[in-house]
């Protein structure tokens, strides 16, 4: 289950990416053909998923810290930032820079948003996470 959780967020966030990549390269009514050009970024999925996994093993939801929700999703988004502006397209137009960091910006929030929701409903509103 937690296998094609993690699998499931990490083509969830390539999604979102890449909606919001063709849609700001190519205009608005890219992001209808996102689902099909995201196919041309399968390569992107294996780093989505290691970042994914790595957020699901180190988040455990904690009643009393209610700002590690908030610093896990902001990692995230700076995080998935930054490694899209290291591995994407070096070229003359700046648009794609700027369309690969506010796509990973974005894919980055969603995926550590999701990790965050689900975290928290799997374990419950009455679990025993505090720590001492």
């Amino acid at each position: 289950m937690t296998i094609l959780t993690i699998i499931a967020i990490s083509v969830v966030g390539l999604l979102v990416g890449a909606a919001v990549l063709f849609g700001i390269v190519c205009g608005p009514l890219a992001v209808f053909a996102s689902p099909f050009l995201a196919i041309f970024g399968w390569f992107y999925i294996f780093p989505i998923v290691l970042c994914v996994g790595l957020i699901w093993a180190v988040y455990q939801p904690q009643r009393n810290r209610p700002y590690e929700a908030r610093l896990v999703v902001a990692a995230s988004c700076v995080g998935a930032s930054i490694l899209m502006m290291a591995i994407g397209v070096r070229g003359h137009e700046p648009i794609w820079l700027l369309a690969y960091s506010i796509g990973g910006l974005v894919a980055g929030g969603t995926c550590g948003t999701m990790v965050v929701l689900l975290k928290k409903q799997q374990n419950g509103p009455n679990s025993q996470t505090d720590r001492p």
